[in-house]
């Protein structure tokens, strides 16, 4: 990048902030100026400068599909695996509960039913369970079997990822 480019950056280019916009590029169009900036003092090529825009677009829009994905889930509470006391309940199986974080179930198509009595902590394997199937950008919606009626809500919902029922007591 030569300082022929430094000295044209120094006026706003309001055709690229446009065209930026127009391709749903945000993160280009909020850092393309600081990113060319510190490309021209690294001595970056063009090709380097591109690579370091698309990789902070894709990481922020990676951050956003997560987001949405847990919002979509309606969790009750966010609760994570790695919060879960597993030494407080020695009957879980933590081995499995964090085998299953990895989400191999979810390419077999595997239903993760969690039954047990009140204040075994379901609620909080199921919801970090679900929300490591979200970080995988899986398609999550975490139900109770007390407040749904899966048969009728289940259908409309044709991939889930994480079926995930809680007896009530």
């Amino acid at each position: 990048m030569s300082s022929s480019y430094k000295e044209e950056r120094m006026e706003p280019l309001p055709l690229l902030d446009s065209y930026l916009h127009q391709l749903h590029l945000p993160v280009f169009a909020e850092q393309y100026a600081q990113v060319a900036d510190a490309a021209a003092q690294a001595n970056l090529s063009y090709d380097r400068f591109l690579l370091l825009l698309a990789e902070q677009e894709l990481a922020q829009r990676d951050v956003l599909r997560q987001r949405q994905c847990i919002k979509a889930a309606r969790f009750p509470v966010l609760k994570e695996l790695a919060d879960f006391d597993f030494g407080a309940i020695p009957s879980v199986n933590r081995a499995r509960i964090l085998e299953l974080a990895r989400g191999h179930y979810l390419t077999q198509a595997e239903t993760v039913l969690l039954i047990g009595n009140p204040g075994l902590g379901k609620t909080h394997i199921a919801t970090g369970l679900a929300l490591s199937a979200c970080r995988q950008r899986q398609r999550v919606r975490f139900y109770t079997a007390g407040r749904t009626r899966l048969s009728a809500t289940l259908g409309h919902w044709r991939a889930v990822a994480v079926p995930v029922l809680q007896r009530t007591a």
